[in-house]
């Protein structure tokens, strides 16, 4: 397997490069000054046709033709075929674009990101149109020369969820909507969770506090962690033992710093639990962005806004309500009001779904061009008054609340849903293994479930793709009422 080694040699180069990208990204979204965004454009574009360069040269073209070779003899089910299988449809992929046109979308996403922070901060639209329609373009250019015959917005999604497609989700969405709707207007009818308790003036160093305390219970390491601040919360992996986390604080809302800081360490344990051996090569990824997803709402949901979790931090919370709380119980309901609304990042787990079907619904438009860039504004104030009754009164609480598109991130949103619906089975699965969740916390047995998530999905890197996954796993195909189950059951319905 002589030309199997050389290539890891190459891909390692290529891994190199794409965590120095992460350090600058990540520096970008937390530090840099806004007048650097041009440079920075720069400096993201050279190391995109680095890249673009290392993979589309005649050695790694024949290096790859090579180990494929090789590897003729081994089972077609092992860690190294499933490797140059991902090579392989990496390369046939980029080898499709010009190298200009890679270095032109990477900094229009970096200038885009920037108009959109000015967009937000003016609550209009239209400072962010120009450079969203370029983006948009020059996305659908790269679509058409990867595989003109097949939809762009499958392209896109493969992307994310590899081997998904939007026949799969356009068939799972049909069948979740109706039955959240149903949820919802049944949740609000009960009442049992949708009493609003008003939060204190909570201090940003205090909130600190508490999101370290917290990421230290979760599994947070100094030694190759960071926590920083962020306008939107992500987690980031610069490097082998460099794992970095942000959060944001709003001195009226606590929780939202917590939750945030939980689901961030979930994204985080994922990675840190990825097979190192395979850290710099495909294999060694993450299967998809849905089945992270899955596991950074794990760790919110499931486990830090559970009532066994919550118990130990009742008192540490408490007197930052102005409405006396006065059990767990009601901390309990706190942590999982239900109440339809038009931020995304503060939605319900009920109601989060019906946020991403709507931005689903706008990106398979705008990429069967059926949709223009200048008209999003309408079509997402239209389906958010269908889906949940609400208009925004502004483009900053609409269309420019994520910066995901800014960021070029088109077919990202479906993650968030699958998200939802994968961290369910692996739920259910764990607790047929293990017993109820519940009962795991409650026993402080989190190392328990740990160790579960790490064997049965950490270390099986992107080996199988994300549908094939959780048939691995559950030994069931991807179910929506694991998911519409579980909310019924925790809301008493």
């Amino acid at each position: 397997m002589e030309n199997y080694q050389k290539l890891k040699v190459i891909e390692n180069q290529i891994s190199l490069i794409s965590s120095i990208k992460s350090v600058l990204s990540w520096d970008h979204q937390c530090n840099m000054p806004a007048l650097g965004a041009n440079y920075r454009g720069d400096q993201m574009a050279y190391l995109s046709s680095l890249t673009h360069k290392l993979l589309t040269c005649e050695d790694y073209k024949i290096t790859l033709e090579k180990a494929e070779q090789e590897a003729l003899q081994l089972n077609k089910t092992s860690h190294e075929a499933a490797h140059l299988n991902l090579s392989r449809k990496r390369y046939e992929k980029i080898k499709s674009l010009p190298e200009e046109l890679v270095k032109q979308i990477s900094k229009a996403k970096v200038l885009t990101q920037k108009s959109w922070e000015a967009a937000v901060q003016a609550k209009n639209f239209k400072i962010l149109e120009k450079d969203l329609t370029k983006l948009v373009s020059l996305t659908k250019e790269k679509c058409k020369l990867i595989n003109s015959s097949k939809r762009e917005y499958d392209l896109l999604l493969d992307e994310f969820e590899p081997g998904v497609t939007s026949n799969e989700l356009d068939h799972i969405f049909a069948k979740l909507l109706p039955k959240l709707k149903d949820i919802l207007k049944d949740i609000l009818n009960n009442k049992k969770f949708t009493e609003k308790f008003s939060l204190k003036h909570c201090p940003i160093q205090t909130q600190k506090t508490l999101c370290m305390n917290l990421s230290t219970k979760l599994g947070y390491h100094s030694d190759i962690m960071r926590i920083s601040t962020s306008s939107h919360p992500f987690s980031a992996t610069l490097g082998l033992k460099d794992y970095r986390i942000t959060t944001r604080y709003d001195e009226r809302n606590f929780i939202s710093s917590f939750l945030a800081t939980a689901h961030e360490m979930g994204h985080s344990l994922y990675e840190q639990g990825l097979p190192i051996q395979y850290k710099s090569l495909p294999i060694g990824q993450a299967a998809s962005y849905g089945v992270h997803e899955s596991q950074s709402l794990f760790w919110e949901k499931r486990v830090v806004s559970s009532k066994e979790f919550l118990q130990e931090w009742f008192g540490q919370f408490s007197p930052f309500f102005n409405t006396k709380i006065s059990d767990n119980d009601n901390l309990y309901k706190v942590f999982n009001h239900v109440s339809p609304g038009l931020i995304r990042v503060d939605s319900d787990e009920v109601t989060y779904c019906l946020h991403i079907i709507i931005r689903y619904e706008i990106e398979k438009k705008i990429f069967s061009n059926s949709l223009e860039v200048k008209d999003i504004p309408q079509m997402w104030n239209d389906l958010y008054n269908q889906y949940l009754g609400l208009l925004p009164q502004n483009d900053a609480e609409g269309c420019l609340q994520d910066i995901h598109w800014a960021c070029g991130s088109f077919g990202y949103f479906p993650s968030y849903a699958l998200g939802h619906l994968i961290s369910s089975q692996f739920t259910a699965t764990l607790e047929k293994a293990h017993g109820p969740i519940s009962d795991l916390i409650k026993e402080q047995k989190l190392d328990l479930v740990k160790n579960w998530l790490k064997e049965n999905v950490y270390l099986k890197g992107s080996l199988h793709k994300p549908f094939d996954l959780v048939k691995f796993v559950s030994n069931s195909f991807l179910d929506e009422t694991y998911f519409t189950g579980y909310l019924e059951k925790k809301y008493g319905l």
